[in-house]
């Protein structure tokens, strides 16, 4: 299976923050002050989402070639938008007992 850096972004930053697919597919470099994504506008209004230094790994391995933080769209990851699409990257990096829906 091969997964593209920008895509394995996406979804790591899911995971490490918490954050809504939408907000991470939006989000562009320029809204990242130290270790916090401050979001203009989200569902809930503007926000900041706290970045652990996990997730401030994986945004230094990524390229900066366009205005989005991952280069996804959030149609062009998951269609959708609905995070149950994501569960089998989830059985693929964590094996299927740790993905198992709550």
């Amino acid at each position: 299976m091969f997964i593209n850096d920008g895509f394995a972004g996406f979804t790591k930053i899911l995971i490490l923050t918490g954050a809504r697919c939408g907000e991470v597919a939006a989000a562009r470099w320029d809204w990242i002050e130290g270790n916090i994504l401050k979001l203009p506008d989200s569902k809930t209004g503007a926000k900041p989402i706290y970045l652990p230094p996990q997730a401030l790994d994986v945004l230094r391995s990524l390229p900066r070639t366009t205005g989005t933080i991952t280069g996804c769209t959030l149609s062009g990851v998951i269609g959708t938008g609905s995070s149950m699409m994501l569960m089998p990257l989830l059985v693929f990096f964590f094996g299927p007992q740790q993905a198992v829906p709550i």
